[in-house]
């Protein structure tokens, strides 16, 4: 999960990896870490809140491989 720190929370509580906004910075629109953690997963979910951010932080590496994230709401 891509997400604020609501989704974090909850995602940490399911078991399931989670990186906030931050984390996704230090990325630094890095080519080759984006495509490792493209690879890493087979899919990605994102807050609402985060989603159009997205391509911003981390450029074109998760479109290009197929998985861009699909939101999730806190409802």
């Amino acid at each position: 999960i891509l997400g604020d720190q609501h989704d974090i929370d909850r995602a940490k509580h399911g078991g399931v990896d989670a990186m906030s906004a931050d984390d996704l910075k230090k990325l630094n629109k890095n080519k080759k870490l984006i495509k490792k953690l493209a690879r890493k997963y087979d899919a990605f979910i994102a807050s609402e809140t985060l989603i159009k951010q997205i391509p911003r932080i981390l450029g074109p590496g998760l479109s290009k491989a197929g998985k861009f994230p699909t939101p999730v709401s806190h409802a």
